[in-house]
């Protein structure tokens, strides 16, 4: 019995660092459709996590510097700046203000935030936020398709020697 227990403990203790790390994947929304687009975000806009703030910064007209503080102070993912910018943008308030009130309420997801901040769920704001999202989940998926396309395109030409001709 006492083994069994030091062993439960043990275990406890061992897991509990892993708990607090994140795990890859964008706080819930409660709306499968911002969560989708929330998760090809999170997925493609690691690759250009500079260019990804800077993009966000001209969509909600918020300095890219106010981003990077955010991102940086508050350990925001590419999803998660995506959506402290669009809420900072819809309710006129500091990205700031949107990413600590995000930390504060840790766990409860991007959703709890924007029903904190008067952005109900089907409202017109709501619906702006999704198009958002949708929007720029499908200009990410885009770019990284060209990226692919041109990325062949330079192998294939690697291959071909310069300056000579087919046979005939």
């Amino acid at each position: 019995m006492k083994r069994t227990l030091l062993a439960a403990l043990a275990l406890a203790l061992l897991a509990a660092p892993a708990l607090g790390q994140w795990t890859g994947t964008p706080a819930k929304t409660g709306d499968r459709a911002l969560d989708s687009a929330l998760e090809t975000i999170a997925k493609e806009a690691r690759t250009d996590p500079d260019g990804w703030v800077k993009t966000v910064s001209l969509r909600h007209a918020i300095p890219e510097a106010d981003l990077r503080v955010a991102r940086d102070t508050h350990r925001l993912e590419p999803a998660d700046v995506f959506m402290a910018s669009a809420l900072a943008h819809l309710t006129g308030r500091p990205v700031l203000t949107v990413a600590e009130t995000y930390r504060r309420n840790e766990g409860k997801g991007w959703g709890v935030v924007a029903r904190e901040m008067g952005i109900r769920p089907g409202s017109p704001q709501f619906h702006e936020l999704k198009k958002g999202a949708r929007g720029s989940a499908d200009r990410l998926k885009a770019a990284a398709k060209e990226r692919h396309r041109m990325a062949k395109q330079a192998e294939k030409q690697k291959g071909k020697p310069e300056g000579k001709e087919k046979p005939r």
